[in-house]
């Protein structure tokens, strides 16, 4: 069954620090903060249009459970009622690893809150320092794995290019998150007008990935991870607006990017030792996934017939990912 958010942001609502990279006005569109009634419409706006599916209200912006807590119940017993009534199945938060106590936790599980969502961005304590997070690693793995022993699902978001950070530190913090998480998402750093990282920036102290950088180390993050679903790589156009970014890694299809290559990895490795001139790659695939497997423009295509002299590449239809090279 296809699932949905029903999306409520709640923008730096509770959050106990100003990390160096955030400005959750540019990356949520909201100045101001969200009232009961507020959500109320938004959710009931999404209703509207969304089709039959699993849907979840999912309150997202901020550290929903360092805000007070008499308005984390008001919103929880909002989304709850949504709940009773049947047009929703799930209520999912985003917070902070330091602001997942056990009473706390116990009190997501009063409302009926089914998922919840880490900001870890780092397990490297370099790293967190660096980007004024106020917390360590091992606070943020004991948060994970309170959060999945009170019976949540755990989701673990992640950053890549942040001050000190580098690929050995992207790996290790994905590796963690594989023993951990149920899913992730994953997010190369941008550069947003009004932070702490924009000073850094502009004084030359701090320099963003370059595209081609920050899909190669999101794609090797993706790797690492897997079997756990990335369910999300990179902040795209949809998420905010192109003048509010003064530089870094941003792109309308990000993610295809990244899946193209993993994809590219994989073939390539496959294809190591084989004889190839003149043949025809056969890929059998998942429909949904030949898109991904072609790249973005048929640039894995465009490569792979080039650099392997294939007379043609053909894709065909079946539930797993497979390749065989043919003779015509």
């Amino acid at each position: 069954m296809k699932h949905y958010n029903i999306p409520v942001f709640i923008p730096h609502l509770g959050c106990p620090h100003n990390c160096i990279f955030c400005n959750q006005k540019k990356i949520t569109g909201q100045a101001n903060p969200c009232t009961i009634e507020d959500a109320q419409q938004e959710i009931e706006r999404h209703l509207a249009f969304l089709p039959e599916g699993e849907k979840e209200i999912s309150f997202f912006g901020g550290s929903f459970t360092a805000i007070p807590v008499k308005e984390q119940e008001e919103f929880l017993s909002l989304a709850k009622r949504y709940v009773a009534e049947g047009r929703v199945q799930g209520i999912r938060l985003s917070t902070r690893p330091d602001c997942v106590e056990p009473q706390t936790l116990e009190r997501l599980q009063r409302y009926g809150v089914t998922t919840v969502e880490l900001g870890v961005q780092s397990f490297c304590d370099e790293v967190l320092q660096k980007a004024g997070r106020g917390h360590s690693a091992d606070c943020a793995v004991l948060a994970c794995k309170r959060v999945k022993e009170a019976g949540f699902s755990l989701g673990i978001q992640l950053m890549c290019g942040l001050p000190e950070d580098c690929l050995e530190y992207d790996l290790y913090s994905a590796k963690l998150a594989k023993e951990l998480a149920d899913f992730v998402r994953i997010y190369p750093v941008l550069v947003l007008w009004e932070t702490p990282l924009e000073q850094l920036y502009l004084e030359g102290r701090y320099q963003p990935l370059s595209l081609e950088e920050a899909v190669e180390r999101t794609a090797r993050m993706k790797e690492e991870l897997s079997p756990v679903l990335v369910i999300r790589t990179g902040l795209c156009t949809e998420d905010l607006r192109e003048e509010d970014v003064a530089d870094g890694p941003l792109h309308p299809a990000f993610g295809e990017l990244v899946d193209a290559k993993v994809y590219d990895r994989q073939v390539r490795e496959w294809l190591t030792g084989k004889e190839t001139r003149g043949k025809t790659l056969l890929i059998v695939a998942p429909k949904g996934e030949h898109s991904k497997l072609s790249g973005h423009k048929k640039s894995n295509l465009k490569g792979w017939k080039q650099d392997y002299q294939f007379k043609q590449i053909r894709f065909l239809e079946g539930d797993s990912l497979h390749f065989s090279i043919q003779h015509e």
